[in-house]
C-alpha cells in the first residue's frame, strides 16, 4: 500500500467531489462529502465491467460504511453508475487512491475475474447469435437425410448415425443442448472461428463449424447408447 500525504489526499478529494457539468442530483446524500471513485455504464467494455464489480466488492468488504452506488441516467450511454466514497473516511480514500494508481500501472484489477467474464460473454453472445443458425443448419441436414430415405436411397453408416444423433439431440433440454454445443465448439476460438475483442461471433455456415458440431453430436449420441447398454448389463465399460 502506498502512503499519501495529507495534501495529496485533499487534492484527490477536491477533484472527486467537484461538481460534474450538466449534472442534477436529487438524492439524500451530501455530495460535498462523497467523491466519485470509479464508474461503469451501459457500453463499458468487458474489462471495465470486471474491474467495477471486483473493486466494488473489495471496497464494500474493506469499508462497509464508506461506499455506496449512485445510479444516474445519461444522454449518450443510457445509464451510468458511480461508486461513491465517503471522503471523511480518509483511510478509505487512501485505499481508493492506491487502486487508482495500481490501475494506472496495470489496468486489470483481477485477471481471473476478467477472463471468467470474457468467457461468459463469449458464450452469451454465441447463444444469442450462433445457436439459432446452428440449429437451423441441423434441421436442414436432417431434412436432407430424411429426403434421401423417402427417395429410396440407402444412407451410409455415417449418415445413418448422424440422422439418429440429430433426432436424439433435438429432444434434449435447452440446458443440455447448450452444454453439448459449448463442448463441440470449445476449440474453435483458437482456430479463428470466433471474433476478437468485445465482439464475439461464430460463423455457423463455415463447413468446419458444422463438422465440429455434427462430430460431437454423433459422439455424444453413441456415448448415450453405450451408457444405456452398460446400465442394462449388456456392456462393460473400461475403467
Amino acid at each position: 500500500m502506498r502512503e499519501y500525504s495529507g495534501e495529496e489526499i485533499d487534492a484527490w478529494i477536491a477533484e472527486r467531489t467537484e461538481r460534474m457539468p450538466d449534472f442534477a442530483y436529487f438524492g439524500g446524500e451530501d455530495l460535498n462529502y462523497n467523491g466519485r471513485f470509479i464508474s461503469v455504464h451501459r457500453d463499458s467494455y468487458c474489462l471495465d465491467r470486471s474491474n467495477w464489480r471486483r473493486i466494488k466488492e473489495d471496497a464494500e468488504e474493506a469499508f462497509p460504511d464508506a461506499f455506496w452506488t449512485m445510479p444516474c441516467s445519461h444522454w449518450a450511454v443510457g445509464w451510468i453508475d458511480h461508486l461513491m466514497v465517503d471522503v471523511t473516511n480518509r483511510e478509505a480514500v487512501a485505499w481508493c487512491m492506491n487502486v487508482c494508481d495500481d490501475l494506472q500501472d496495470y489496468p486489470i484489477y483481477d485477471e481471473d475475474d476478467w477472463s471468467s467474464l470474457e468467457h461468459d460473454e463469449e458464450w452469451e453472445c454465441f447463444c444469442n447469435n450462433a445457436v439459432p443458425d446452428i440449429s437451423k443448419n441441423l434441421e436442414k441436414r436432417q431434412f436432407e437425410l430424411e429426403g434421401y430415405i423417402e427417395e429410396g436411397e440407402l444412407l451410409t453408416e455415417a449418415e445413418d448415425a448422424l440422422l439418429a444423433a440429430i433426432r436424439w439431440f433435438d429432444d434434449l433440454s435447452k440446458e443440455d443442448t447448450e452444454q453439448h454445443l459449448s463442448r463441440a465448439l470449445s476449440d474453435l476460438h483458437d482456430r479463428g472461428y470466433f471474433g476478437s475483442g468485445d465482439d464475439f461471433w461464430v460463423d455457423a455456415d463455415k463447413p468446419e463449424v458444422m463438422e465440429a458440431v455434427e462430430t460431437h453430436i454423433v459422439a455424444a449420441w453413441r456415448g448415450t447408447l453405450t451408457e444405456e447398454l452398460h446400465d442394462a448389463g449388456q456392456l462393460e465399460l473400461p475403467l
